[in-house]
């Protein structure tokens, strides 16, 4: 039995196969039209979400430009960052200050005598000790067994004042210093016997064995004195300003600290914003341009003939090139350089403005930009954060 059926046009008077494959041919057509429009919206969706990422990135820009934070912070400058460094937050006033360090601050550091061993028993080379012998120090009573090394008593003396010095071995010798600095000393006593006197560390009266002595930071600013114990991290000696002393000046040595504000800051803002602009527009460009480099197989940009891209071109450059605000005229926002007098309500009186045959913005005067924004600076943030 026949197991394919095939109508002709000699069996049926009609030729179904040529009307079938006319018919197929339509589909296929069909379907190779739709696969042309999804794969055209496919890359039409590629390039605005490529053209939304530049124009984010130029918001964010705008955003850093606009922040009230990039306009509001100051500076320390320190003219020898090898004896003084220094911090100011938004609130500092603008100032000069002459400061000499005299000494920076140091930790009390006291030793035993040098022992013979670290290892051997203490009742055995140090005559006179005995067990049970004790002393204080820092509050904590430490007392001597039969048994004790050096190295033990160390153990012993970290374990009980760790949180207030540090006991080490140095050349067969105890070695103990305060954690912190400043003008305090370790306070030691004997408690039974003698046994600071016979390690050679305190003898009733004095320290025999002192490295270091307790000293607090000792400075003038402004021909005023000033000490404190620690050298760093110092927020209490000029007003919204944190100091951090590192060296000692010489005899007639000055170290300049100068507040200022921070012009760097919005600069780079400035610069920011510039690159964002220029990226979206290159950006937005490439894919209306038509490519001509080979006329034979010009290429064409994937939104060529989009309408809204060019509007959003026109807007952009529109925006970035206007001029003449309403709110700042003569009386709050003129301003001289290089002899002649302005209003600033534009890039172009900031020294930014439209360079070369792309047309991009640049920095074209820097020299403009830091005169503005030091001598100019509120301004220049009022031009920028639209505020008075």
């Amino acid at each position: 039995m026949a197991t394919n059926i095939h109508l002709g046009g000699l069996a049926s008077g009609l030729d179904t196969q040529t009307i079938i494959d006319k018919l197929l041919k339509l589909e296929a057509a069909k379907i190779t039209t739709a696969e042309q429009k999804r794969i055209s919206l496919e890359a039409d969706v590629s390039a605005w979400t490529d053209v939304g990422g530049s124009l984010g990135s130029l918001t964010d820009a705008l955003d850093t430009l606009r922040d009230m934070d990039t306009w509001n912070k100051m500076t320390a400058t320190a003219s020898n960052t090898a004896k003084l460094s220094a911090t100011a937050n938004s609130s500092a006033l603008e100032a000069s200050y002459t400061v000499s360090v005299t000494n920076l601050a140091q930790a009390h550091s006291i030793a035993s005598k040098r022992l013979s061993s670290s290892t051997d028993k203490l009742v055995d080379i140090l005559p006179g000790l005995t067990a049970g012998d004790s002393f204080s120090i820092e509050g904590h009573t430490i007392s001597i067994t039969g048994t004790d090394t050096l190295s033990s008593l160390r153990t012993k003396i970290n374990n009980a004042a760790g949180d207030v010095l540090n006991a080490t071995i140095m050349d067969n010798r105890l070695v103990m210093t305060r954690l912190d600095t400043g003008a305090t000393e370790l306070s030691v006593a004997n408690v039974s016997g003698n046994p600071l006197s016979d390690l050679e560390i305190w003898n009733g009266a004095i320290f025999q064995n002192e490295l270091v002595e307790a000293k607090d930071a000792s400075f003038k600013i402004n021909g005023a004195t000033v000490t404190r114990s620690g050298n760093t991290g110092l927020t209490d000696v000029l007003e919204n300003v944190t100091l951090s002393l590192s060296g000692a000046t010489g005899v007639g040595e000055n170290v300049t600290l100068t507040i200022a504000r921070d012009t760097e800051t919005p600069k780079a803002a400035i610069q920011g914003f510039i690159a964002s602009y220029n990226a979206a527009v290159d950006k937005m460009g490439a894919y209306v341009d038509i490519d001509l480099t080979n006329p034979k197989k010009p290429v064409v940009g994937e939104l060529q003939g989009d309408t809204l891209v060019g509007t959003i071109l026109s807007n952009l450059r529109r925006y970035a090139t206007a001029s003449k605000s309403p709110y700042m005229d003569a009386t709050n926002a003129s301003y001289t350089y290089d002899g002649k007098t302005g209003i600033m309500d534009s890039l172009e009186d900031v020294g930014v403005w439209t360079s070369g045959k792309e047309n991009q913005l640049a920095l074209v005067d820097e020299d403009k930009l830091d005169y503005v924004l030091n001598n100019y600076f509120s301004k220049a943030e009022q031009m920028f954060r639209g505020v008075g």
